[in-house]
């Protein structure tokens, strides 16, 4: 785990204030489970990641968030490791998909949020990050989490790489198709895969409308009926 392979084109993550708002409605509702329902107009591949820390109220909330952060992005340690490649265990698969998310290569946004709240003794701190391609499609052999390389990282990549991270793309790359191939998808359509304007007409049709009763302000009340337990 010390030394993974070398990324030939892995992109630029960037902050995606849809995507936040999507993160935002899951962690209100205080359910720590890998959410089925984020995807977005824009983005029908996204995929959430979360972790959920418990601690007493001496603990920071910055403290508590860099461990939630260290769990995903760094699981080098020995008792983590095996977890990433034999997940048998619930919580062992969230692991591996929270890690892997962090390495995929054809996503190049993301949205997150927090949330805080108190339960028996202890602090409960959510935190949801969804992103616009998720990992769940990797196990077909031509949509890897990314694609590695025997040459010097982001060799691959169209447009060179980020003058800041160098083993990053540059932050116009275009991306693959999030559901596998070699297609390139260009910004305007994102992840829709070509049926954006489908899927436009899928969310009108989806929509409900409920129309509000007219009120007269005029309008004479009925009288109230007698109380027929009242005896006066």
């Amino acid at each position: 785990m010390d030394e993974n392979p070398k990324a030939a084109r892995m992109t630029t993550i960037e902050w995606d204030p849809e995507l936040a708002k999507v993160a935002d409605g899951l962690v209100r509702r205080c359910e720590p489970i890998r959410d089925q329902c984020a995807i977005t107009p824009t983005y029908n591949h996204a995929e959430v990641s979360y972790s959920l820390e418990k601690y007493f109220c001496m603990t920071s909330k910055k403290e508590a968030l860099r461990k939630q952060l260290d769990h995903w992005f760094d699981p080098n340690r020995k008792d983590e490791v095996q977890k990433l490649f034999f997940s048998w265990t619930k919580n062992q698969q969230e692991l591996s998909t929270n890690y892997f998310q962090v390495l995929r290569d054809r996503a190049n946004r993301v949205g997150c949020a927090i949330v805080e709240y108190v339960r028996p003794a202890l602090v409960h701190q959510l935190l949801k990050c969804v992103y616009n391609c998720g990992v769940s499609l990797c196990e077909e052999e031509d949509n890897p989490v990314y694609e590695d390389t025997d040459e010097e990282a982001a060799s691959e990549c169209m447009k060179g790489s980020n003058k800041q991270y160098k083993n990053l793309c540059h932050k116009d790359e275009l991306v693959k198709s999030c559901n596998g191939g070699s297609l390139f998808v260009e910004p305007e359509n994102d992840y829709n895969d070509g049926q954006e304007e489908n899927m436009e007409n899928d969310y009108e049709h989806e929509s409900t409308v409920f129309t509000l009763p007219t009120y007269d302000p005029n309008d004479v009340l009925p009288t109230l009926p007698d109380n027929p337990d009242f005896n006066p």
